[in-house]
């Protein structure tokens, strides 16, 4: 079991490294092994949280709306994978 999540991260992050190559980013700006670990294992903790119901009284005044956040393409590349 082990050795095939060992697996499965080089493979990933082999191809990682391949795709961000084809598009034209510099090697120092690619993520090493290790932050690359780090980041889908960031990532896959995030799949499944909730956003927490805001508690107590309703304000009459609107909500301000918030502006969509970017995503740094490390987190496209490695959901993708």
């Amino acid at each position: 079991m082990i050795t095939h999540a060992f697996d499965l991260a080089v493979n990933s992050w082999l191809e990682y490294r391949l795709d961000s190559e084809r598009a034209g980013i510099l090697t120092r700006d690619t993520l090493d092994l290790l932050h690359f670990k780090m980041n889908v294992a960031q990532c896959l903790v995030k799949v499944n949280q909730s956003v927490a119901a805001k508690r107590g009284r309703p304000s009459m005044s609107p909500e301000p709306q918030r502006a969509p956040q970017k995503h740094q393409i490390q987190d496209l590349v490695s959901l993708e994978g």
